[in-house]
């Protein structure tokens, strides 16, 4: 089961202290309200419905390996759709904006690393950043509460 950052420390205090580290100095991003799914940031589990090949090609362009080779690949059909949304993490921090109701019409464009992936690498790798975020402006699906799944297959890069 997945469970999300702010449930996680009722779980185990260890992971949560790992993960909740990923928002130092950005604590106020755990807190931001989600007005799709009625949550906080904290309150939702990330998924991406970008292939990892791609978003792997992006960190070696920029000069990075990226460190994480195999990936869950969920069943899309044990998913609850009504408990998912977009977060296309846009730049231009009208975070209302960023958030929309899952459709999968948008699949294509949820697919895919953009040039502000690219210009963030690349910003990254001048500024001698060891590790930048894995996902930063790679659009997001997110799942509201705990997420019973099973892993259909390990995708391997």
């Amino acid at each position: 089961m997945l469970v999300p950052l702010n449930m996680l420390s009722e779980i185990s205090q260890a992971a949560y202290k790992i993960e909740a580290a990923k928002y130092e100095s950005r604590e106020v991003k755990r807190e931001e309200w989600n007005p799709i799914l009625q949550r906080q940031w904290g309150d939702t589990i990330f998924l991406t419905a970008t292939h990892p090949q791609l978003i792997d090609e992006a960190f070696k362009a920029a000069g990075y390996i990226l460190k994480i080779r195999e990936w869950l690949q969920l069943n899309s059909a044990d998913l609850d759709k009504s408990k998912l949304c977009i977060y296309w993490h846009r730049k231009d921090n009208n975070y209302k904006l960023n958030y929309a109701h899952f459709d999968e019409k948008y699949e294509k464009q949820l697919n895919t690393v953009g040039r502000e992936t690219y210009q963030y690498l690349e910003t990254c790798q001048h500024n001698g950043l060891d590790k930048p975020f894995i996902l930063k402006y790679v659009p997001h699906v997110l799942y509201k509460g705990e997420l019973p799944f099973s892993a259909t297959s390990v995708i391997k890069i």
